[in-house]
């Protein structure tokens, strides 16, 4: 026979729950004929949701009156047992500020990233043009860089281009007024209509074209650090553009920061007239764009020498773009930007599930009460919202203690990350609509597993000082804390591995040279009174006139006989090799060419006579040793290196190994002012500049690295209540045990061995998730680690210890105490 089909239980509570008293017989009534007679439990489901309407919803206020004190009443209950269970209550406030804290820093960081330019009224129509790589026609990767003649063209004589803007980065290497000298800003060459197409506003000015020749718009950091209080406008500064000395006015000061916008700037010119590529953007609909991309293209390639396509990159698309980013725009990571939203999700369910255990055992402490309020009849949605306000209060004290401590940490997290977070930024409203969304989504799921948990049990067992009601569900939510907690260290102790490996490796070449360019083009003849002074006062040991340097120098892109690759082409005097420490082996270094070992397996060569160099057509001197040229994220570059005496050197190199470098600077910088009067000294260190290559590695270490022991913290304040309150509810076993001849030894195992083994579960969890995503990281790179087990075994082993430690003390002091009172007591 047939089991009658019945509708959805759930879906019945659910209606009987929302609907209004004075329909609820007659609609259930009609709901259930009409299942009758056609049994489908999705038409049933439908139908109720239909009804979920206004009209028939029950008043959320059934006694307007009495709502308002029953609250205050049961607030001011939830106050006094917080205040009553002190301890329990700090490490459940102490867990919830440690987690909520680093989850708004990092939900305001994340926030603010995802709203770059969002101040546009027209975002959704700006966007960036890149165009085929012209340089090497053989190449599929695209530039955003654009050619002047494409550019003149596209707004010239095409009309959707019309409304464009071009950006460019500025040779300007220093800024001066009064006695105030800035070299190297970050200064931006920009059309005229740069202003008003990027929406932007200038301060203290009524300059309606501030961007006239000879004119300069600063930053107003820029402005503050030259000019302080001193309103700046109409303020004449120097600027040094590559050696020539020029005066400019200045004609507005802009807070860019304020708008969160994609671009970044010290100073603002006029884009020149010899321009010859720049960063072009267009405000047009994205439709129209589209339609003429590939005509505008072949119009282009008509006109000029290269073969051209063009691409639409929108500024979403160009925040994230890491390949076409510039000093002028800001960038953020996106694998930073997907780990930093997956460790707010992964904070958050540790404090759910350690909330979750630490509330459990706050409310076994008060199971009298609990009991006594069933036995009096109290009802469910009574006890419901008892506990909701019992959430909900420590919530509120957590959240606002948090907030109030991320503000005073923002000066700390903004240099620790190198961001730059305001106090705005935290209360921004979408940071704001996240975290109202995570506070209700933790007092409703803490508080209905809460309730589920003390709902199911009987008065009796409530009344009864016997086992903790919570200590299975307690264990069992720790085990989760654990795995992520374990997961999160041992990621982040391989970052750390890795980023020591990078940092360690040996790079063919020497780690402590630094850089001197100079600016004035007249200044170049004097490079070489300036090696010959610096070596004959012993400042350095060895010092090389060049172009370029091994990291950062001058790149060639071209097709060499079937392969293609960038080929790295550096030019020094005859002490160059000796000097960055390139070795050359069995050969005299002479004048001429030199090629690096890849470069030589790239063309087949197995010595130096075995053919000319492709292009050049000129032979190669020898093979040197590799040297890294590029981050560890890509293969070394085939490398040229020519050597040879040339006039107009502009830059030296020194290799000031041994000795200390702020007083290498110094001496340098005496030497420099002396002979180089006018030019200012400007410089870098090769190895800083190949570490800013792993800039976003580092960054996520630290984010890794503080969630990771945030984690811990909380996983240790719930263990630590945990352990101590399940162990206090077996004081009875215990001291029954101690009578029966039990020493305190096998005490302490009895009680530790329960949880030492759901840590051993966790950790055996948390090992594929920690070996998957690290593994996943590491592929990355080209050069990298060996997956680093011994770390699995490490924390493994730290994690027990700890563990160990923490539950073994409260099992030491629990097998204590003397049996007697244990046994009065109960």
């Amino acid at each position: 026979m047939n089991k009658k089909p019945s509708p959805p239980k759930y879906l019945l509570s659910f209606f009987r729950w929302f609907c209004h008293p004075d329909y609820v017989e007659d609609i259930e009534g009609d709901l259930l004929e009409r299942f009758e007679i056609n049994p489908s439990r999705w038409r049933f489901s439908l139908e109720v949701l239909r009804l979920f309407r206004p009209g028939l919803l029950k008043p959320l206020l059934t006694n307007k009156s009495m709502l308002l004190p029953i609250f205050k009443d049961q607030v001011r209950s939830s106050f006094r047992i917080l205040w009553r269970q002190k301890i329990y209550s700090a490490l459940i406030i102490g867990s919830l500020v440690v987690g909520l804290t680093l989850i708004h820093l990092l939900l305001s960081f994340l926030t603010k990233a995802s709203d770059v330019d969002n101040y546009l009224t027209s975002k959704s129509e700006v966007f960036r043009i890149l165009i085929d790589d012209f340089i090497d026609p053989n190449s599929d990767a695209w530039m955003s860089s654009i050619p002047d003649d494409a550019t003149s063209y596209l707004r010239s004589d095409c009309p959707e281009y019309a409304n464009s803007c071009r950006i460019s980065k500025s040779e300007i290497t220093s800024i001066a007024a009064s006695s105030n000298d800035f070299l190297e800003p970050l200064v931006i060459a920009v059309d005229t209509n740069f202003l008003s197409f990027f929406e932007l506003e200038l301060q203290n000015t009524s300059d309606e074209s501030p961007l006239e020749k000879n004119e300069i718009i600063l930053s107003s950091e820029m402005a503050f650090r030259m000019f302080y209080s001193k309103n700046p406008v109409g303020q004449i500064v120097e600027v040094n553009e590559r050696g020539s000395k020029m005066s400019f006015v200045v004609s507005g000061v802009i807070d860019i920061s304020s708008y969160n916008s994609g671009l970044k700037f010290d100073a603002v010119v006029p884009i020149p007239e010899t321009i010859t590529q720049s960063v072009f953007y267009v405000k047009q609909s994205k439709a129209s764009l589209n339609e003429s991309l590939i005509n505008r293209g072949k119009e282009i390639t008509a006109q000029t020498d290269y073969e051209c396509r063009l691409h639409l990159q929108s500024l979403e698309e160009v925040h994230f773009d890491a390949d076409h980013s510039w000093s002028f725009n800001h960038y953020t990571s996106p694998t930073i930007y997907f780990i930093g939203w997956s460790i707010v999700i992964l904070v958050l369910i540790v404090i759910v599930f350690n909330f979750t255990n630490l509330f459990l055992l706050s409310s076994y402490r008060r199971r009298k009460e609990l009991g006594i309020k069933q036995v009096f009849g109290v009802g469910a949605m009574v006890l419901r919202r008892s506990v909701m306000i019992d959430v909900g209060v420590f919530m509120v004290i957590g959240s606002f203690v948090a907030i109030f401590i991320s503000s005073l940490l923002l000066p700390q997290t903004n240099q620790w990350l190198e961001i730059n977070l305001k106090p705005n930024d935290l209360f921004n409203y979408k940071v704001v609509a996240c975290w109202s969304g995570v506070m209700l989504i933790l007092i409703i799921v803490i508080g209905v597993l809460a309730y589920e948990k003390l709902k199911k049990s009987s008065p009796l067992k409530l009344l009864n000082k016997g086992k903790s009601i919570s200590s299975r569900m307690a264990r069992l939510f720790l085990v989760p804390q654990f795995m992520i907690s374990i997961s999160l260290i041992i990621c982040s102790l391989i970052i750390v591995d890795q980023i020591n490996y990078v940092k360690d490796r040996p790079m063919g070449m020497e780690k402590d040279l630094l850089v001197f360019e100079v600016a004035i083009r007249d200044s170049r003849s004097k490079m070489s009174l300036l090696k010959t002074e610096i070596l004959s006062q012993r400042i350095v040991e060895n010092a090389s006139l060049t172009y370029g340097a091994p990291v950062g120098g001058g790149v060639w892109f071209y097709h060499i006989d079937g392969f293609q690759s960038e080929i790295l082409r550096i030019t020094g005097d005859k002490d160059y090799l000796s000097t960055v420490g390139i070795t050359l082996p069995n050969e005299m270094v002479r004048n001429g060419y030199y090629i690096n070992e890849t470069l030589a397996q790239k063309l087949g060569w197995q010595s130096a006579d075995d053919g000319k160099i492709p292009k050049l057509d000129e032979p190669a001197l020898g093979i040197v040793d590799d040297f890294v040229n590029a981050s560890a994220y890509s293969s070394i570059k085939p490398a040229i290196i020519e050597i040879g005496d040339k006039d107009n050197y502009y830059r030296i190199i020194l290799n000031y190994s041994g000795k200390n470098r702020k007083d290498v600077l110094e001496q340098v910088e005496n030497v420099w002012n002396e002979i180089l009067p006018n030019d200012p000294m400007i410089y870098y260190s090769t190895y800083e500049k190949f570490l800013k290559y792993h800039q976003d590695d580092l960054k996520l270490l630290k984010i890794v690295n503080a969630f990771s022991r945030a984690t811990i913290i909380i996983v240790l304040f719930g263990l630590i209540a945990l352990s101590w309150g399940v162990i206090q509810a077996r004081t009875k076993e215990v001291g029954i045990r101690k009578v029966i001849g039990a020493n305190t030894y096998q005490i302490v195992f009895l009680l530790s061995k329960t949880f030492m083994g759901w840590v051993v579960i966790a950790f055996i969890l948390a090992i594929p998730v920690a070996f998957w995503v690290s593994q996943s990281w590491l592929e990355n790179f080209v050069y990298r680690i060996d997956m680093p087990y011994h770390i699995f075994a490490i924390v493994g082993m730290l994690a027990g210890l700890i563990s160990f430690g923490i539950v073994g003390s409260h099992a030491y002091w629990a097998s204590r105490v003397n049996p007697t009172k244990c046994l009065r007591d109960e």
